[in-house]
């Protein structure tokens, strides 16, 4: 009896040690890259082996993927369906490292693949590597509505592994007993399908995909507006129609004031106005002044003027113009004022410019104007009554006078 628990237990010691060792395990996203590790021990003066990586399956040939021989890439007996997508990370070849990378992984690079390292003197060295490839898609969320009934429908295509789906509510709460449709791509993934009814309602509702065994979870989520309350309805409308009601009210009010305002004015007009007429009739009152003083200045220089043409050729000389003081322009008085002036003056130069000389005592300084014209005049007739040794002497005693 014992010698037979003895063999059974080393029957079962040696198909222990004989199972076969299970491969290393690389997952990959469908579309991005994988890296299958392999390395193998170089001395620094020995060249790099043959490097050969294969896919295998049982029952079937191996399937080369990349072939490295020689210090270079071997195309021959490569595998079409990963021309330009295998290759080898050269800078760590030296280094023994002849891992391989698959880029722009697909659904059909699943499975198990061979590193076969060939030594010069024959020697065979082998690893595994299992490439499990992964495949995920965020979900959609479809709302329908059919005569007051809301349903959702969330879709979520190309799921490797199969995932499962769920439908919440905005609690978080499931809100389907119902299991979703599973179906088979045929890129060799799976695509799945769940619609829901509300029963109630609710302000969001959440598609949650998820794969536990790879922890990979999408989400998708759709809000719903508060659900309108009767309440709160006639809440909303006392308050807009008071407000309405306020408008209204200041609005009459300021008619009101408008036209009290217009009414205790009584007609009469404003004090801005009356300042305003007064301004102008001073204003007006002041012009008038201004227009008679200029209009008598002018009088006065053309009598002097006439009475200067007509005694100049007689031979009288004014012998002082100083008598003249033009009336002072006030710089609220038009330009005409100073122009009338400055010809005055100019009437007075020419005056003197003559060698006549009034026979008469007075000076035409110590007269206005007027009495210039009168005092001219006289000069005049004792010239001609004297004659013309009157007007000789006249001539001779101005240099003695000067």
């Amino acid at each position: 009896m014992y010698d037979l628990y003895l063999l059974f237990g080393v029957l079962l010691i040696k198909g222990h040690s004989c199972a076969p060792e299970q491969p290393e395990q690389v997952v990959a996203f469908a579309g991005e890259n994988a890296v299958l590790p392999c390395s193998l021990k170089i001395h620094g003066s020995d060249d790099v082996p043959t490097v050969e990586w294969s896919k295998v399956a049982e029952g079937l040939k191996p399937c080369i993927v990349f072939l490295y021989r020689d210090g270079c890439e071997t195309f021959e007996m490569k595998d079409p369906d990963f021309e330009y997508r295998t290759s080898l990370i050269m800078r760590e070849v030296k280094n023994g490292n002849v891992s391989l990378r698959i880029s722009n992984v697909k659904l059909s690079d699943e499975g198990t693949y061979r590193c076969l390292i060939i030594q010069k003197n024959g020697t065979r060295d082998e690893s595994k590597v299992k490439l499990v490839v992964v495949a995920v898609s965020d979900p959609t969320l479809s709302v329908f509505a059919n005569s007051g009934v809301v349903s959702l429908e969330c879709e979520a295509h190309c799921w490797r592994p199969a995932p499962l789906m769920t439908i919440l509510d905005g609690e978080g709460n499931c809100i389907t007993d119902k299991k979703p449709k599973l179906e088979e791509d045929p890129r060799g993934c799976y695509n799945t399908k769940q619609s829901v009814t509300l029963q109630e309602p609710t302000s969001r509702v959440i598609c949650r995909v998820e794969q536990p065994q790879m922890n990979h979870l999408r989400t998708a989520e759709i809000l719903f507006p508060a659900p309108c309350n009767e309440s709160n309805t006639t809440f909303y409308l006392i308050i807009a129609a008071l407000v309405v009601s306020l408008c209204i009210n200041l609005l009459f009010m300021s008619l009101w004031f408008i036209k009290k305002q217009c009414r205790s004015d009584g007609g009469k007009p404003s004090e801005s106005k009356n300042k305003l007429d007064q301004t102008r009739t001073n204003d007006s009152t002041e012009t008038n002044s201004l227009l008679n003083q200029q209009i008598l200045t002018e009088n006065n220089q053309n009598t002097f003027i006439e009475n200067c043409d007509k005694k100049n050729p007689t031979g009288i000389q004014i012998q002082d113009a100083s008598f003249w003081k033009p009336p002072v322009c006030q710089d609220t008085q038009s330009a005409l004022c100073r122009s009338s002036t400055n010809s005055l003056d100019s009437h007075i130069s020419l005056c003197q410019s003559s060698d006549l000389k009034p026979e008469t005592g007075h000076s035409l300084g110590d007269t206005s104007p007027n009495d210039a014209g009168s005092q001219s005049e006289e000069s005049v007739q004792l010239s001609n009554s004297n004659g013309p040794n009157s007007r000789n002497q006249t001539q001779n005693s101005t240099p003695t006078s000067s």
